[in-house]
């Protein structure tokens, strides 16, 4: 009898009953101890991203496809993973009050002060730049 095959198996059978009851807590116990006892093992980690945050199912996903650079499911985790976390920070930032009703949507006031400024992004470049750090992050990961 292979006793650490057995308690990997055991592992992921429990994981996978938790997941059934929707209690996240106990199947990433489970999927941890998985993962700890074989950690080359696709499913751990898949069940870990499965029951994590968005955020953190990331790291998750990403080890699986350290593991395998082919796994269709931890692709299609990264993609649902980054729409939640877009969606989130798009949720987050919502567009300035007016400040003068009587102004034209659409044009720019003029002013001395305003003449060499950039118009603010209201958290648009924090989005790129967070994505530009992830996408770096999958590239050198993945090369």
């Amino acid at each position: 009898i292979n006793e650490p095959q057995d308690e990997i198996k055991i592992a992921l059978t429990r994981a996978g009953e938790a997941m059934r009851q929707k209690d996240k807590a106990a199947a990433f116990f489970w999927a941890s101890q998985a993962a700890r006892l074989s950690p080359y093992n696709e499913d751990a980690w898949l069940i870990m991203a499965a029951v994590s945050s968005p955020r953190d199912s990331l790291i998750y996903l990403n080890r699986v496809l350290q593991i395998n650079p082919q796994n269709w499911r931890a692709r299609e985790g990264i993609a649902w993973a980054n729409k939640r976390l877009l969606a989130a920070q798009q949720a987050h930032s919502s567009p300035p009050p007016v400040k003068n009703e009587a102004e034209t949507p659409g044009r720019l006031k003029h002013s001395p002060q305003s003449k060499n400024k950039l118009p603010e992004t209201n958290g648009s470049m924090s989005l790129f730049s967070g994505w530009a750090a992830w996408s770096f992050c999958v590239w050198a990961a993945l090369f």
